[in-house]
């Protein structure tokens, strides 16, 4: 077994074959044969589709100074250049705004709040005056001290105190019960006075003490530095030039001060020169006038401040002082050591060089007598303790509490630098930053906040604990808890082109810690691509990338970002600038991708697009676009350089196909079977949606086939189709539709060579289409219908019946349904016919319905005939004649030609009389067997103007039809006149059984209508026998020998009586009066009558019982007889009037004819229609109409007498005028609004040149014209520039019969226009160089020019001449380093018309590029010095190198080989390209090495590399060298070394 196994060991794993350095054996074979086929299946049955595919495309976006024009953003905000995208430099516009080493930047000042006690205001402290008093602060009266007597709170006047002051309107102390906890400071109320220091150190109410000389000068020289202390606004302008100090009432008017009218001054609304306002905005009253203020301070008489050689009490100047006693130049004066009188700070009243020991305490501010000596500093050093006066209150303070701000370096946020607040309890604090924003516009202010006040360390930060604050007041605020304790205070603010405080505000009693406070112009800090990345293939987007993909794996270093920074992302799947426009941007929400409505929270960070959020976005655009949103604050800012989509391309075909294709004859119309007929060449189509492959890109839309070839493949053939209305660009499909639809209406759709009539059916074949281009791989979808738009031809004639009519519902009309004069349609079929009444406007009327073809009605091919109904045509039908319209219409919907509309005339009289529908006629009796009766009826009605004038009646025969027939037998139709009954008498045609009587009416207008009757029945039981029945009375008279005959004929009477029968034939003349004039025993008669005039007969039956019949209703003939030959020609025919349309046939004949021509445009072969006039004449005329021009007519003359014999002409022939002919048309001189069209015109009258943006044209001009061939030219004005044009000239001929022309077009030139223009600075130029590109619409030469901003005179052009069209680029050279420049772009077309870009604006970049040094030569040469001997000839070198720049020219050498230079050569300061520099004074044959040096226009410095080269022996001069140079570099002045 062990040798077993060592041989399967050896027999797999030992190497069997080498291959170059690979060794195999069995096993590595296998395994990899394993894997192999494994993966062939696996790819084949596409078991990992979406492994294999993953990220097998990706875009990379880079943000750099080159591709800055490929994004948008707001330059005001963000900045694409070298360092990527990233907000501007300077965004956040505080210094240290994180507290990165210190807090040096921000400044810390009490202010109000709620904590302040109402007329008390916060003081900053000042560390002069008070140890540690930058950190600290106090509160002082912002208002001399009142007192309220009635315990409102507010101070009150002396006489509601009941303490009137000596003099002036102050509060007398001495009248009051004094109690401190009255003391108040207020705007109302007179100051408290006549109060001594001693009692004022104790007259402050409780935690207050009287202000301290120290506290005072804290106030004041604060004060002082404020320039809203100051008369004109400038601080340490003099009184006597409109500024100086405020000084409030002191007792004169000045620019500082004014003179109260009641002694001290209080209340509201006061003159504000008594306020000054300190740094912190905070305002104190009356420090100068009004009232002198003790301070707590004493000293005694020795200790005053001096003034050298002065003695004794006195006013004197601060500026005068030589000494300051036991004080100091801070506790008297102003930090100013210029300000005297002059500047409104008043003087101090002191005793010089004295030696007294007497105690004195200080007074300052002055009072409201004290004018100029007044001053916020002024001190008057002579009043004791005791002294108390009517001019002198007091003011009241607090102790300093802590105020100040202590910087950390691991205090702020992520452990850095912060800035811990403590805020006293008297005052909040603000601390601020001043900055100039430079602009008024909208600015966000936010900073980080955390609470480190003792109980609540770490707590919620509200508007009790800080706001922000700005220029003297908080901002509203909104808080968010960012965790670990800290939190955002945001805000808005309005800028301002000045210095003003940003910052935040503390709560008093709080400590805090500040960090990242940001102060930016408010706005998006976003950049996104203008253009989307599009791939035609995409199946779907599977990555974002903050940095580039490379195998599918992410560098992760494309967006810098830490601390405050971040970028989060918005994605569009379609061009940036539409979604930005149309607010269309996307974010994902967590479940799906939403439209994004703000820029805050509608967004995602580079971690939320997974790959499962990325393969979510629709692909259905095949575009995707980026937009980055930049956060920032305090010194921390994002910077992005590149960023990345990786994405899934798709290679298979859709999986569903489009179905169910639904057609109709228009968008709306009506549905179109499969197989069916349209006559519409706009038919819509459309169909159910197909579906991509899972996984796929989507559907792009679908490809069409349209044509008469079933197997037409969609997928390479377009048919009869048009323009496609999706690009085929990249596709094999010729047409592609994006939707489920295709309105051919759009006639773009259709192709030159469209539906045709015939009776082979179309095929419209869909196959869908992917995004990728890829087309459905199965058969087509496939719809097949018939098309006829060519109109049926009409029946030849119509027929209406004589006579006038008193009833719709007797007129009818009729026509043939068979032979030549029949309807024909050649494709679809006749369906049948329309009419109208009176009008071809209306509605087309028939008897059936339709709906489908849009024919709405018609009267179909079974019916011959129509009678009208009063409820369809009586509307129609007017008094007189009216014609009838007749016209044919197919089963596709076409009807025939107007010019082929049939029509006949129907007579309308008017309404007959009617009776009720109720109404019958009573017969009495009834029944009875002779026959004997009576009758009655009803009145019938007449219409509105008429009147009835007869009645008749008549037995067992119908009404007629025509009032004719009624009047013209009397003995059949008996006229009973006006009267309603007939008395019992023998009534005419009665026989046995049942009878029938008729009653009608007659107006006195004629009208008369045989539907308008009314009947009844009675039964004869006589034995007489029955009249005989259908009784007919014919012609047989012969006419060419003036014979005339009538024949009779009736049939047999069914009751018979006796039998035996003989029949009695009676005529008349006049229907009334009969003879018998024959007896038969047959059933027929002839009867020879003397003359042809109309006859009357009635028939008897007579039985063998002698018993008669009443006789038959009468029947009437005119025996005329026929003519059996038709009239001869007796002349003609011929041809006059002959037109383009027209002409007039005219013939006459032997006797009375009806006229008829029959013609067509081929010799034996007329066509069906004949025109025809029914007048018997014998002089004959036909118009024939509707001609061709130009064409030859074969026609015959036919007439047919009266009694229908017809006769017929030989075929002659003539020939139509030609037709008017328009030729050589051309539009010229085209320009952006106007254009010539010339043309040449024969045998017309005038031309209509009709024009348009489309083929419905629009525009027309007339033009009269000659009918001789002339040449026209005329001008349309008045056109879009850049539009296509269609337009075709019509000609008219004599006729005024148009004749359509051809439809051309042209293209007025587009105005020219610039767009898009770029500039891009070309790097690693030789010179300052741009690169400007732009485009235009149309070809124009092109001329750009540019200058400096400040120096248009310095203007330049680059031309360029040639005509170009689209995209146009130049390098514009030579240009500044550090220069602001002013940049056009225009350009002219062949015409002349100028477009001018948009003034560009751009500075040239810093130009740090040294020169390039290029070509380097040394040549050698010796000079032998005149006058001296061989040993002193000296060798020089000849150093020659370019730059590709202008420069400099000098250089460096030394003897030997090295890297030290001991020698240059003489500077030459011009600039240029080629440059010579000669070394003279050599050692021959000494090696030497040198390098040149040549420095650019703005100082950049290049050297040459090092070259060793030895001084020659020979001995030739420097023009010798120079010369050979020049010869070996350029070939000339051969042999000149020689000579």
């Amino acid at each position: 077994m062990k040798k077993l196994l060592n041989r399967l060991k050896i027999y797999f794993f030992s190497p069997r074959w080498h291959l170059s350095r690979f060794q195999l054996n069995l096993f590595t074979v296998f395994v990899s044969s394993i894997g192999l086929v494994t993966g062939i299946y696996l790819a084949l049955y596409q078991v990992f589709p979406s492994v294999f595919a993953l990220n097998d495309t990706s875009n990379t976006w880079t943000f750099s100074v080159g591709q800055a024009a490929n994004y948008t953003y707001d330059s005001n905000l963000v900045a694409v250049d070298g360092s990527g995208a990233h907000p501007i430099t300077g965004v956040n516009k505080f210094t240290n705004p994180g507290f990165s080493s210190d807090n040096s930047s921000w400044s810390i000042t009490p202010i109000a709040g709620s904590t302040t006690p109402a007329g008390y205001i916060p003081v900053p402290g000042n560390s002069t005056y008070t140890s540690g008093g930058d950190n600290k602060a106090f509160l002082a009266m912002a208002y001399e001290a009142k007192y309220d007597c009635t315990a409102d709170g507010d101070g009150d006047t002396a006489a509601t105190c009941s303490a009137p002051a000596d003099s002036g309107a102050g509060v007398d102390y001495r009248d009051l019960t004094f109690d401190s906890a009255n003391v108040v400071s207020t705007a109302n109320g007179a100051p408290i006075v006549h109060i001594t220091q001693t009692q004022a150190l104790s007259a402050c109410p409780s935690g207050y003490h009287l202000i301290s000389n120290a506290e005072w000068m804290t106030i004041v020289r604060n004060a002082e530095t404020q320039t809203a202390n100051w008369a004109n606004g400038t601080v340490g302008s003099t009184v006597a030039a409109g500024g100086g100090m405020f000084r409030g009432n002191v007792g004169e008017s000045t620019s500082v001060g004014y003179n109260a009218s009641t002694d001290p001054d209080y209340g509201t609304g006061r003159d504000t020169k008594a306020k000054l306002t300190l740094s912190n905005g905070a305002e104190i009253w009356d420090l100068s006038g009004n009232v002198w203020d003790w301070n707590s301070d004493t000293i005694t008489g020795a200790d005053q401040p001096d003034v050298s050689g002065q003695s004794g009490f006195n006013w004197r100047e601060y500026t005068a002082l030589t000494g300051y006693g036991s004080l100091s130049y801070d506790l008297l004066r102003p930090s100013n050591s210029s300000y005297n009188a002059d500047y409104g700070v008043g003087r101090i009243y002191h005793d010089s060089e004295s030696v007294s020991s007497t105690v004195y305490a200080f007074l300052r501010g002055g009072n409201w007598y004290t004018t100029s000596n007044a001053g916020a500093f002024a001190l008057f050093l002579n009043s004791t303790p005791s002294n108390q006066h009517n001019s002198v209150g007091f003011r009241c303070a607090s102790d300093p509490v802590d105020l100040y701000h202590s910087y950390s370096s691991s205090l702020g946020r992520g452990a850095a630098g912060g800035d811990q607040i403590f805020v006293g309890s008297i005052a909040d604090a603000k601390v601020v930053q001043s900055v100039n924003v430079g602009d008024t516009s909208t600015y966000d202010l936010s900073a980080y906040v955390y609470d480190n006040t003792a109980g609540n360390v770490g707590g919620t930060v509200s508007s009790s604990i800080a706001q922000l604050y700005y220029n003297g007041g908080t901002v509203t605020t909104t808080y968010t808890d960012m965790g670990s304790g800290w939190w955002k205070l945001t805000g808005q603010v309005t800028g301002a082109n000045e210095a003003r405080n940003y910052g935040a505000l503390v709560k008093s009693g709080k400590t805090v810690i500040l960090d990242d406070f940001t102060l930016s112009k408010n706005g998006t800090y976003s950049v996104y691509t203008t253009l989307a990345y599009s791939n035609s293939s995409v199946s779907s987007w599977d990555s974002f990338c903050e940095g580039t993909i490379t195998g599918g794996t992410c560098s992760d270093d494309g967006v810098s970002a830490s601390g405050n920074a971040s970028v989060v992302y918005q994605l569009c799947t379609d061009d940036g600038s539409t979604c930005e426009s149309g607010g269309s941007w996307k974010y994902w929400d967590g479940g799906a991708w939403s439209t994004a409505s703000n820029t805050t929270t509608h967004v995602n960070t580079a971690a939320e697009l997974t790959q499962s959020v990325m393969q979510a976005l629709s692909v259905t655009s095949q575009k995707i676009a980026i937009k980055a949103i930049m956060g920032f604050g305090g010194a921390d800012t994002p910077a992005i350089t590149n960023l990345s989509v990786g994405l899934t391309t798709d290679t298979t075909g859709p999986t569903t196909n489009a179905s169910a294709i639904a057609a109709t004859r228009s968008n709306g119309g009506t549905t179109i079977s499969s197989n069916d007929w349209t006559n519409n060449n706009a038919p819509y189509f459309s169909w159910t949606a197909g579906a991509d492959n899972a996984g796929g890109v989507g559907l792009k839309g679908y490809c069409l086939y349209l044509g008469a070839d079933p197997d037409g493949d969609p997928a390479t053939s377009k048919g009869i189709l048009g323009t496609s209305p999706v690009s085929t660009a990249g596709s094999t499909c010729q047409f592609i539709v994006a939707g489920t639809s295709i309105d051919f209406a759009t006639s773009s759709y259709r192709g030159s060579t469209w539906l045709t009539t015939g009776s082979d059916p179309y095929y419209l074949n869909i196959k869908a289409i992917d995004n990728a281009e890829n087309v459905y791989t199965g058969s087509s979808e496939q719809f097949q219908f018939r098309f006829d738009n060519t109109p049926p031809t009409n029946v030849s004639y119509v027929s209406c019946p004589g006579g006038s009519f008193a009833n719709v519902a007797d007129m009818n009309f009729s026509w043939t349904t068979s032979g030549a004069t029949a309807a024909v349609d050649d494709n679809a079929g006749v369906l049948g016919w329309q009419y109208q009444i009176n009008t071809t406007g209306g509605t087309w009327l028939g008897t059936t319905t339709e709906a489908i073809l849009g024919v709405t009605n018609y009267i179909p091919t079974s019916e011959t005939s129509r009678t009208l109904t009063d409820a369809q045509d009586g509307g129609s039908i007017s008094t007189g004649s009216n014609i009838v319209y007749f016209r044919s219409v197919d089963q596709a919907g076409n009807v025939s030609s107007d010019a082929s509309i049939r029509t006949c005339s129907l007579e309308y009289g008017g309404a007959a009389p009617a009776f009720d529908g109720l109404d019958v006629v009573t017969i009495t009796p009834d029944s009875s067997t002779s026959n004997s009766f009576a009758l009655s009826w009803p009145e019938a009605s007449a219409t509105v103007g008429q009147s009835v004038t007869n009645y008749y009646y008549m037995v067992n025969v119908s009404p007629p039809s025509t009032l004719a027939t009624l009047t013209g037998n009397a003995t059949t139709y008996v006229d009973n006149g006006t009267a309603t009954t007939v008395s019992a008498t023998a009534l005419p045609g009665v026989n046995k059984g049942s009878n029938t009587v008729y009653v009608v009416a007659v107006d006195d207008a004629d009208n008369y209508s045989p539907s308008n009757y009314i009947s009844g029945t009675f039964t004869l039981n006589s034995t007489d026998p029955d009249n005989v029945s259908n009784l007919v009375a014919s012609d047989s008279s012969i006419k060419s020998e003036s014979k005339w005959y009538a024949t009779l004929t009736w049939t047999a009477p069914t009751y018979q009586g006796a039998g035996n029968l003989t029949y009695l034939v009676y005529r008349s003349t006049d229907g009334t009066t009969f003879s018998q004039v024959g007896t038969t025993s047959g059933l027929s008669y002839v009867d020879n009558t003397p003359a042809s005039t109309q006859y009357y007969y009635k028939i008897y039956t007579k039985d063998g019982a002698n018993a008669t019949s009443s006789g038959t209703n009468a029947v009437t003939i005119t025996p005329t007889g026929r003519y059996t030959t038709a009239p001869t020609l007796s002349s003609g025919p011929s041809t006059s009037g002959i037109t383009t349309k027209k002409a007039k046939i005219s013939w006459s004949t032997s006797r009375s004819a009806d006229s008829k021509v029959a013609f067509g445009t081929s010799s034996g072969s007329y066509n069906t229609e004949e025109p025809s006039s029914s007048s018997q004449v014998t002089d004959h005329e036909i118009n024939l109409t509707g001609l061709t021009a130009g064409t030859t007519y074969y026609y015959k003359a036919k007439w047919t007498d009266e009694d229908g014999n017809t006769g017929e002409s030989e075929e002659k022939s003539f020939t139509t005028s030609p037709a008017p002919t328009v030729f050589d048309v051309s539009a010229e001189n085209v320009g952006l609004t106007s254009g010539i069209i010339q043309y040449t015109v024969k045998d017309a009258s005038k031309v209509k040149i009709y024009y348009g943006t489309t083929t419905n044209f629009g525009g027309v001009k007339e033009i009269s014209t000659s009918t001789s061939e002339t040449t026209y030219t005329t001008q349309l004005t008045g056109l879009d520039d850049g539009t296509k044009y269609y337009y075709k000239i019509n000609a008219f001929d004599s006729e005024n019969a148009e004749y359509e022309g051809t439809i051309l077009d042209f293209t007025t030139l587009p105005r020219p226009k610039i767009s898009g223009v770029r500039l891009e600075t070309v790097a690693n130029a030789a010179q300052t160089t741009i690169r400007v590109t732009w485009s235009t619409n149309t070809e124009v030469s092109s001329i750009v020019t540019y200058y400096p901003e400040d120096n248009p005179g310095a203007a330049k052009d680059e031309v360029k001449v040639l005509l170009e069209k689209g995209a146009h680029s130049m390098l514009i050279r030579g240009l500044n380093a550090q220069t602001k420049y002013l940049l056009v772009v225009k350009g002219r077309d062949k015409l002349g018309n100028e477009a001018v870009s948009d003034v560009q604006r751009f500075t040239t970049a810093t130009d740090t590029r040294p020169p390039q040094i290029l070509n380097l030569k040394v040549i050698g040469g010796t000079i032998p010095p005149v006058g001296f001997a061989a040993g002193d000839v000296k060798a020089q070198l000849i150093v020659t190198w370019d730059t590709d720049e202008p420069a400099t020219s000098q250089v460096e050498f030394g003897q030997g080989s090295g890297n030290t230079y001991s020698q240059k050569s003489q500077f030459d300061g011009n600039l240029t390209n080629n440059h010579t520099v000669i070394l003279s004074g050599l050692v021959p044959s000494q090696v030497y090495h040198l390098r040149a040096i040549s420095q650019d226009g703005t100082g950049n410095t290049t050297n040459s590399t090092d070259m060793v080269t030895i001084a020659p022996k020979a001995t030739r001069s420097a023009l010798d060298l120079v010369i050979k140079n020049l010869s070996e570099a350029f070939g000339f002045v051969t042999g000149a070394l020689d000579r």
